[in-house]
């Protein structure tokens, strides 16, 4: 399987994220974030960046014999790690992880020699639905005030709107539907 792997932010001393020139104006912030949902939101954000943007991978890998893949000599930052399977490959889909190096041991020490395990799904009957997600990145310096109550987002589908919704705090900016 090809793994293609993305520098979205450079480390600073402090542990500070500053995102690298092609993530830059994703308009993410990545420092603060202290939950698993926080980051949860954060991956598809940024793998759509990368495919609405054409963003070139800054390297390409293939798994070995033993289903892994090693990337060496990487700074210090955030990388986000996009599997490339197709269905004659393997039965199953993977999903993006994001990775930060160094990352904390059991011990709470600085580790560089990091160990992903890829997260990946098994249809168990053909999907028929695909989901998809709308969410409102804000470009304010996270100045809430600068922002309105709300937002209408008319979704489209085949060049015919098919439904308007309404993206607020209250939904976190976001919606998401099957089609």
């Amino acid at each position: 399987i090809s793994v293609e792997l993305y520098h979205v932010a450079n480390a600073s001393a402090e542990m500070q994220y500053h995102l690298t020139e092609m993530f830059s104006a994703s308009g993410l912030v990545l420092n603060g974030i202290r939950t698993t949902g926080e980051w949860d939101v954060i991956r598809p954000s940024l793998e759509s960046f990368v495919l609405a943007n054409a963003i070139h991978a800054d390297l390409v890998a293939t798994t070995d014999a033993e289903g892994l893949v090693h990337f060496a000599s990487l700074t210090p930052g955030l990388y986000l790690a996009i599997p490339k399977s197709t269905a004659e490959a393997l039965p199953c889909s993977f999903h993006p992880a994001l990775i930060a190096l160094p990352g904390l041991n059991g011990d709470g020490n600085w580790q560089y020699d990091i160990s992903v395990a890829a997260k990946y799904t098994i249809p168990t009957e053909p999907e028929e639905e695909i989901p998809f997600r709308v969410l409102k990145l804000w470009k304010d310096g996270d100045d809430p005030t600068k922002r309105p109550v709300s937002i209408e987002v008319e979704i489209f589908r085949d060049g015919k709107a098919v439904e308007k919704v309404l993206l607020s705090e209250k939904n976190n900016w976001s919606y998401s539907w099957m089609a």
